[in-house]
């Protein structure tokens, strides 16, 4: 097995044996975790089709053209990709639902953007300002180096 000399020592198998029981206890849990996500979007896959449908149908009749432009360029790797698409359609239809959430946040963002300077009037109120306080009267200009800085924190 995996015996290691440390200073001299043998180190104990023991440590070894719990360590990849724990290892593969992670995967175990990985796995069923991940296997649990993928039946529940093999259960909302259909309804997350529709919702793609109808939040950006564009986004699908893309994916399908990228499919096909692959079968063309590529035999084997459109034949691939469609045949991975098959068997993983539930993450392919999430993916695509969260793209066509994304693309429709988007387009929201820029109406609002856009709308913004080309908005509504704002009613606003003019404000008239008196010409006897246009000037500030400030104190005159004092040109002196304090040598020590230190103390004109305290002269304040």
């Amino acid at each position: 097995m995996f015996f290691i000399r440390v200073n001299g020592r043998r180190k104990d198998p023991v440590n070894t044996i719990i360590s990849l029981i724990m290892l593969v206890i992670v995967f175990m849990l990985i796995f069923f975790v991940a296997r649990g996500v993928f039946r529940l979007l093999t259960w909302l896959a259909p309804f997350l089709f529709i919702a793609t449908l109808i939040l950006d149908y564009r986004v699908v009749l893309n994916y399908g053209k990228y499919l096909y432009r692959t079968l063309n360029r590529n035999a084997f790797w459109g034949i691939v990709m469609t045949f991975l698409t098959i068997v993983g359609f539930p993450l392919v239809i999430a993916f695509l639902f969260g793209k066509a959430l994304l693309f429709k946040r988007v387009e929201k963002a820029e109406k609002d953007l856009e709308q913004e300077p080309h908005g509504d009037y704002i009613p606003y109120e003019e404000v008239e300002e008196d010409k006897e306080d246009e000037f500030l009267d400030l104190p005159e200009f004092q040109n002196e180096k304090d040598k020590d800085r230190y103390r004109r924190f305290f002269d304040e």
